[in-house]
C-alpha cells in the first residue's frame, strides 16, 4: 500500500466508517475459501491476441510493478469474479469496504 493508501485507511478508521460485525468467523471463513480458489492455478489457457496488446498488458503490468500475466489474471477475476460466493451469503465485496457502515 502507498503512503496515501495507508493515511486514507487510518482516517477511515478513525473517523468511525468502519464497524464490528457480529459473524467475523463466517465473513473470514467464506473470504478464505474465495481466496484460496483464487489462488488454486489449475487450468491453462491459450489465447492468441494482437503483439501490440500484449505490449500494452506489459507496459501497465509494468507501470503497476507486477507481472503481465498477473495484470491478465486480475483482468479476468474483474469481469469473472469468485466473489458470486460472498454475494450467496448476503455480503457485499468491495477492496478495503467489506464493512464500512454504509452498507
Amino acid at each position: 500500500m502507498s503512503d496515501y493508501n495507508d493515511k486514507e485507511l487510518l482516517d477511515s478508521i478513525e473517523s468511525g466508517e468502519w464497524k464490528s460485525v457480529n459473524n467475523f468467523d463466517e465473513i473470514k471463513t467464506t473470504l478464505m475459501k474465495a481466496a484460496s480458489e483464487t489462488a488454486l492455478k489449475d487450468y491453462r489457457i491459450n489465447v492468441r491476441i494482437s503483439k501490440r496488446d500484449v505490449e500494452v498488458l506489459k507496459t501497465k503490468a509494468l507501470e503497476e510493478g507486477i507481472p503481465y500475466q498477473t495484470l491478465v489474471t486480475s483482468i479476468l477475476h474483474h469481469y469473472c469474479p469468485i466473489i458470486s460466493q460472498i454475494n450467496s451469503i448476503g455480503y457485499r465485496y468491495r477492496s478495503l469496504e467489506l464493512c464500512r457502515k454504509n452498507w
